[in-house]
């Protein structure tokens, strides 16, 4: 492995026989040469490869880049992902906002631990959040569940009207399965299956959501947000933005009989990012908070190395123009930090340069006394 990883950040170019022969031709090839280039002009030169738990470590002069690999037979990449870099000088409060500006459009960060505030930037600013609003979801089902409600082990039923796209497997599943309520909270947050997740929307009920969330009244699930989006339903779009509450409902009942779109509509960049789930930095803190370390947000630890904490809660979300990142963390000294990310732009977006902002964020919740 670690030959085949400094090959990769020696060559001269990224090849596609550096990868397995199922992806060769996929286009990862090309996606992981653009992230080597940025890496190695952001980080300078690979100094040397190492082995750490689950991760590889990349040691380059100005940062460690934590990256999860493995290798067919042939010493073919068959997995890569590459985590949040973590800096090898610690980031300062100044360094953080010196790249804010390289930003377009609008960014809101928040670094809370124990209840003291570290770093916030337009922290109360509501931005749509993609997947994130899951993490609504699963509070809603925690508080039903705490009065007997959709208990953990019953079952519900996946019927048409709520297969979604991708992401997730829900939707190849048969219409008509039952699906263990707990399986499909992990779904939706491990996986971020949008089918599973419209699964609980509908058993929960539009009104606990809009409960927890008013601003996002009525409550979209997935499958209709997908609808509003393409452009073969401009009439319902036209008359969501400019509905009350009331015509809003008749929207989304119209909605309902029309059938899902290729994901293809989101090919050519950010499509009509007024429709999502309105969220501030501080209320995905407080829900994660309510959440806690629950079952179904400690699966997957999104692009950090987990072996720095104790206990790892994440959720992020993103579509064309937004992707937001939100953890809760617990150190060995048994302080919770939540730390929380969302950009919006409707120019477009490059995930790295936001990814290592979250890394700043997330050693900034560490390192400070």
């Amino acid at each position: 492995m670690p030959a085949a990883l400094t090959r990769l950040f020696n060559a001269a170019e990224v090849r596609e026989g550096f990868f397995t022969p199922a992806i060769r031709g996929t286009g990862f090839a090309d996606s992981v040469a653009g992230i080597r280039d940025d890496t190695l002009e952001a980080h300078g030169a690979l100094r040397g490869v190492r082995e750490d738990e689950a991760f590889w470590l990349l040691d380059f002069d100005e940062a460690v880049v934590p990256v999860f690999a493995r290798l067919d037979a042939e010493g073919g990449f068959t997995t890569l992902w590459f985590n949040l870099t973590e800096p090898r000088t610690p980031p300062t409060r100044a360094d953080i906002e010196q790249v804010l500006p390289e930003f377009g459009g609008t960014v809101s960060l928040l670094v809370e631990r124990d209840g003291e505030l570290l770093f916030a930037r337009d922290a109360d600013t509501p931005l749509a959040v993609g997947s994130a609003f899951k993490l609504l979801v699963l509070r809603a089902l925690q508080q039903q569940q705490a009065t007997g409600r959709l208990p953990a082990d019953a079952s519900l039923s996946l019927a048409q009207q709520h297969v979604s796209l991708p992401s997730g497997r829900l939707q190849d599943a048969p219409v008509g399965s039952a699906h263990r309520i707990a399986t499909l909270a992990e779904d939706m947050i491990r996986l971020s299956d949008n089918t599973a997740t419209d699964v609980l929307i509908d058993a929960l009920g539009r009104d606990a959501l809009e409960a927890l969330s008013p601003r996002n009244t009525p409550f979209l699930d997935t499958g209709a947000v997908f609808r509003l989006k393409d452009p073969r339903n401009a009439d319902l779009l036209a008359q969501w933005r400019v509905g009350d509450t009331a015509a809003r409902r008749g929207v989304l009942d119209a909605l309902a009989s029309r059938p899902l779109p290729p994901l293809s509509v989101f090919d050519a960049g950010p499509v009509a990012l007024d429709v999502e789930w309105f969220l501030s930095a501080r209320e995905l803190c407080a829900a994660l908070r309510a959440v806690g370390f629950a079952p179904a947000v400690v699966q997957n630890p999104g692009h950090l190395d987990p072996s720095r904490w104790a206990r790892v809660a994440y959720k992020g979300g993103s579509e064309p123009g937004v992707i937001n990142q939100s953890f809760l963390l617990e150190d060995t000294a048994g302080r919770t930090a939540c730390v929380v990310g969302t950009w919006n732009n409707e120019a477009g977006m490059v995930t790295l340069p936001f990814l290592r902002l979250m890394s700043h964020l997330v050693r900034l919740a560490r390192e400070l006394p």
